[in-house]
């Protein structure tokens, strides 16, 4: 069974705020809010981020919404 996508419901408005692979972000919502973490990955498509925070000590990929991150 194959699924047909409705173009309007494929295309998403572009967000405003551009992140790059590199840059120091702030959590702002979520379970690790208030952590900072350095952005490994951008998914502009999906709105996405995988930022990497410490957690006790070690750096561990965590895959955010745009909107749960802030700049630093």
């Amino acid at each position: 069974m194959s699924r047909r996508r409705d173009s309007s419901f494929a295309r998403r408005p572009k967000p405003s705020i551009v992140f790059e692979i590199g840059e120091q972000v702030r959590v702002s919502d979520g379970p690790f809010t208030s952590f900072n973490g350095m952005v490994e990955e951008v998914d502009e498509e999906k709105g996405r981020l995988k930022v990497a925070v410490s957690i006790f000590g070690r750096a561990t990929p965590v895959e955010l919404e745009y909107s749960q991150v802030e700049k630093v």
